[in-house]
């Protein structure tokens, strides 16, 4: 039972009493195999002779005194009883030692190296962290769409996002709609759809009333089409169109066309029909009005006659002659290989040509003119130029003294100078994020007094083609009502 005798070892001795036989008190643990009392005494002072002995060393070496003296040796000594049982003497404790004062140390320094960003690290953020996936995305659509032709401007449209936002919420491995799920599965699904938001616009036709817009062009096949279109409270759906190639395009046919749209649409919702200036058109208008039925409004379209300003314009003569130049020097440049080459060399670019049509291009064709009016001067100034066999053509010669005249940057400089506030009336007039009603009567006003101040003396025919325009055709009671608004 040597772990029970190390244990009574240390139980506390709080007296020593050799010739005691009263035990009941004694605090030493007795063990339970001992069974006779005459054991149990003597356990009891062989622990007691242990205690006494180990308090002793302790003090004298509290005191610095000598150690247990051995055989033949001075000092005291002491003859322990004899053991019973085996042996055990606690060892003395040392002494407590100065407590250690540890190095001052940055406890920075004794943080996770890990936890703190370094000395020119970055933190990457998440546009950063998704840089590669967009890259790999970009290259898988831009491959489709560069393959199938597809215009790059197709990534602009309200549908885009949504498609990948669907292959990517389906996951990888997803199978794409067949030709045959396309134009048999999912186009009569989107007509339905577009169908149903049709209907729902129409539901609000009866409390906000509409504006039919007739719009009538032909393309390159010569092929006559009229489209008609619906406003209403900011939005414009598409209605109907018809072929007129093989139809007489008079007063009888188109009175006959805006009967029919405006009694599918419904009479009395709605307010005012809109078209171009067309002398068939205009006596449609008339007869239109003239029937009791149709209580509604006319209005021609405002780009129209805007442009139709422009056109009048462009028959002054400082805008004849400024125009005609321009277009002789860009056809002699793009009908030669060489030439157009050099151009694209010196301006980093192509040149805006003069139209036939839309008189608006002209304008468009001068304002390129004046942004590479450096770099033309410098092209026709150039050793290329002169050493070029057709630089000394009729063509050429006309050409370079085009270019090299001061008049002629003079006269096209001012012509930009004026019809600049025109042509911004125009685009406000065609735009198509906002109704230009009521802003169209300001707008005139506006565009009449910037014309005037580029040049009062030379601006005067300008304000009066516009002051006719206006008075003829554009003006209107709903203008009025517009800017009172």
């Amino acid at each position: 039972m040597r772990i029970e005798f190390e244990e009574a070892l240390h139980a506390p001795v709080h007296r020593y009493n050799d010739d005691s036989d009263d035990d009941s008190d004694d605090p030493v643990y007795v063990p339970d195999d001992i069974e006779t009392e005459q054991e149990a005494r003597q356990w009891r002072q062989v622990q007691a002779l242990s205690q006494q002995s180990l308090h002793k060393e302790t003090e004298r070496r509290r005191h610095g005194g000598a150690g247990p003296s051995k055989a033949g040796g001075s000092g005291s000594s002491q003859n322990p009883l004899p053991f019973r049982r085996s042996h055990s003497t606690r060892a003395a404790p040392t002494p407590p030692s100065p407590p250690v004062v540890p190095p001052r140390v940055n406890p920075v320094l004794q943080q996770d190296p890990h936890a703190y960003r370094k000395k020119g690290s970055k933190q990457l953020k998440i546009k950063e962290m998704w840089e590669d996936m967009k890259a790999y995305v970009g290259e898988a659509v831009s491959k489709w769409m560069l393959f199938h032709s597809i215009p790059t401007n197709a990534t602009t449209g309200p549908y885009h996002q949504p498609m990948l936002d669907a292959m990517a919420e389906a996951g990888p491995g997803i199978k794409g709609p067949t030709t045959y799920e396309v134009m048999n599965v999912y186009l009569p699904k989107e007509k339905a759809d577009l169908k149903a938001y049709i209907d729902e616009l129409k539901v609000t036709w009866k409390s906000y009333r509409v504006t039919i817009m007739c719009d009538g062009w032909t393309g390159p096949t010569r092929k006559s089409i009229i489209n008609f279109m619906v406003y209403c409270d900011g939005r414009t759906i598409f209605l109907t169109s018809s072929d007129a190639s093989k139809e007489r395009n008079d007063v009888k046919y188109i009175y006959k066309l805006l009967k029919d749209v405006v009694e599918e649409v419904g009479i009395q919702n709605v307010v005012q029909i809109v078209t171009d200036n067309g002398s068939n058109y205009k006596k449609a208008r008339i007869k239109m009005m003239n029937n009791p039925r149709f209580q509604l409004f006319w209005n021609p379209c405002a780009a129209h006659c805007i442009d139709l300003m422009l056109k009048d314009m462009g028959k002054l003569k400082i805008v004849h002659t400024v125009v005609e130049r321009a277009r002789q020097v860009s056809t002699f440049v793009y009908d030669h290989e060489f030439s157009l080459n050099l151009l694209r060399e010196k301006c980093r670019g192509d040149l805006v040509r003069p139209g036939l049509t839309r008189f608006a291009t002209n304008y468009i064709a001068l304002q390129s003119f004046e942004s590479k009016k450096v770099c033309l001067r410098s092209m026709f100034a150039s050793k290329e130029w002169f050493g070029w066999r057709e630089a000394g053509s009729a063509g050429g010669r006309e050409a370079q003294a085009t270019i090299s005249s001061k008049e002629f940057w003079r006269q096209l400089g001012k012509v930009v100078k004026i019809l600049t506030p025109i042509v911004g009336v125009l685009k406000l007039g065609d735009s198509a994020f906002k109704p230009t009603l009521p802003s169209l009567w300001a707008a005139i006003t506006m565009m009449k007094e910037n014309v005037y101040a580029t040049n009062p003396c030379g601006s005067r025919k300008f304000v009066e083609i516009i002051e006719d325009r206006w008075e003829r055709q554009l003006s209107h009671p709903l203008h009025k009502a517009g800017k009172q608004s």
